[in-house]
């Protein structure tokens, strides 16, 4: 058991992004969100990774996801694969006008602690912090952090998720902007 862990351990990520919504029954849930604003509505599925999060609208729907490379998805309605293994950006504009963009980064930490008591302070009703302690290692907590707000046209997602075993923090921000699209 240990040394799949290890292998698991050493993996870098992957980031893929859907027109559609995904099946739950892919994915090991610790919490699920739900996040409604004016135009847009968000769903955030909180995995052993990261997240996954759907976002809909009458305009458009879009699923982005962090998971291990190997785990099974489907290829129907991907629209793109990326591997995560420090910071990357990716911009999607579809047919109707519709602009998304996401900015990761993974950041080493010494401490979860410190971090996990910065976004205690940032709570709001836009926002979530999750503990999850199935995934803590040692004295580091493990957590999740989703603030959704929505401005004009734009949907903003921040989400932050310690990965203990690795002394990394995962970091997204998330936009969805609708431009005129009605």
């Amino acid at each position: 058991m240990k040394t799949s862990r290890r292998k698991i351990q050493s993996v870098p990520l992957s980031f893929s992004l859907y027109q559609r919504a995904v099946h739950p029954e892919l994915f090991r849930i610790y919490r699920q969100f739900e996040f409604c604003f004016n135009r847009f509505s968000a769903s955030v599925w909180v995995t052993r990774h990261s997240h996954v999060l759907t976002v809909s609208t009458e305009a458009i729907h879009i699923t982005e996801l962090i998971t291990l490379p190997f785990q099974p998805l489907p290829a129907k309605g991907l629209l793109a694969k990326l591997q995560l293994n420090s910071q990357k950006e990716h911009t999607h504009v579809f047919v109707n006008g519709v602009k998304y963009k996401c900015r990761f980064d993974i950041k080493k930490t010494d401490s979860f602690e410190k971090k996990h008591k910065e976004l205690k302070i940032r709570l709001d009703k836009n926002s979530k912090l999750i503990e999850i302690p199935e995934l803590a290692t040692g004295f580091e907590k493990a957590f999740s952090f989703i603030q959704c707000a929505e401005s004009d046209n734009k949907l903003n997602i921040q989400t932050q998720h310690s990965r203990c075993e690795r002394n990394e923090l995962i970091i997204t921000n998330t936009t969805i902007d609708l431009g005129d699209v009605c």
